[in-house]
C-alpha cells in the first residue's frame, strides 16, 4: 500500500476513535433525559427564538458530525476492509466479521429509513401526550457502542500491520 493510503487509514481510524471517545451526541442525550417530548419541543422552540444563531450552530454541528459518522461507517471502513481482503492484509476472518458489522449498520439505517413516516407519527403523538423520553439501559448502550466501534479498531489493526509493528 502507498504511504498516502496508510496516512489516510490512520486519519480515518483517528477520527473514528475521537468520535467514539467524545460522543458528540452525549450532551443532547443528557439534555433530553427524563423530560417529556412536549417539554423538549417547547424548549427547542424557545431556544430558537432566544438564541437562533447558537441553536443553529449546535444543530449544524450535530448534522455535520452525523455525516462524518455515516462517511466513516458506509464508505471509509468498507473500502479499507475490502482493500485488505483483496490484498490479503491481516486476518481474513476478522475482516469478514467487520464486514458483517458494517452490514448490520446498513440494515439498521435502511430499517430506520423505511420506518421514517411511522416514527415521525409516533414522535408527534408523543409530543402531544408529553411522554417521557426513555433512552434505554446505559450498560446495553455502551456494549452496543463498543460493538459498533470494532470496525475502527480493525482499522488501527490494519495500520499497525502496514507500518510493520505487527507481523
Amino acid at each position: 500500500m502507498q504511504p498516502f493510503g496508510i496516512f489516510l487509514l490512520a486519519v480515518v481510524a483517528f477520527i473514528g476513535t475521537v468520535l467514539f471517545l467524545t460522543n458528540p451526541f452525549y450532551e443532547a442525550e443528557k439534555w433530553v433525559r427524563g423530560k417529556g417530548m412536549g417539554d423538549v419541543d417547547k424548549e427547542v422552540k424557545h431556544k430558537i427564538k432566544e438564541k437562533p444563531g447558537k441553536t443553529f450552530l449546535s444543530c449544524a454541528g450535530l448534522v455535520v458530525t452525523s455525516f462524518i459518522v455515516m462517511f466513516l461507517d458506509f464508505v471509509a471502513v468498507p473500502l479499507a476492509v475490502i482493500t485488505a481482503l483483496v490484498n490479503k492484509i491481516g486476518d481474513q476472518q476478522i475482516a469478514y466479521g467487520v464486514l458483517a458489522i458494517v452490514g448490520l449498520k446498513v440494515i439498521r439505517l435502511v430499517r430506520t429509513a423505511i420506518n421514517h413516516n411511522k416514527n415521525v407519527a409516533l414522535a408527534e403523538a408523543a409530543i402531544k401526550q408529553n411522554e417521557e423520553i426513555k433512552l434505554g439501559n446505559p450498560v446495553w448502550k455502551w456494549i452496543k457502542r463498543f460493538f459498533l466501534f470494532l470496525p475502527i479498531l480493525y482499522l488501527w489493526y490494519l495500520f499497525l500491520i502496514l507500518i510493520g509493528v505487527i507481523g
